[in-house]
Formats: C-alpha cells, sequence, structure tokens
C-alpha cells in the first residue's frame, strides 16, 4: 500500500480477533477497530 498516492480504505474482518498475530495490530496498522455484533432476531 506505500506505493499509493491517494487516500486508501482498507476494511478487514476476523472471527477471533484474539488469534490474529501481534504483529496486525500493533499501533499505526488500522486506525481503529470496531466491533460489530450480529442482529437481534426479532418475531
Amino acid at each position: 500500500m506505500q506505493e499509493r498516492k491517494g487516500p486508501v480504505f482498507i476494511v478487514a474482518t476476523a472471527n477471533d480477533v484474539t488469534q490474529l498475530p501481534p504483529e496486525l495490530l500493533r499501533k499505526g496498522r488500522f486506525d481503529e477497530l470496531f466491533f460489530v455484533d450480529l442482529p437481534a432476531h426479532s418475531c
């Protein structure tokens, strides 16, 4: 991604963030981490 001249938006997903290697979670790799839960079941 370093050769990109313009802004870049990357989305990554993981089922279990605790299983990711620490080099992926170090500061500066991703700006923000968000948790999105499953939708509630309504009948």
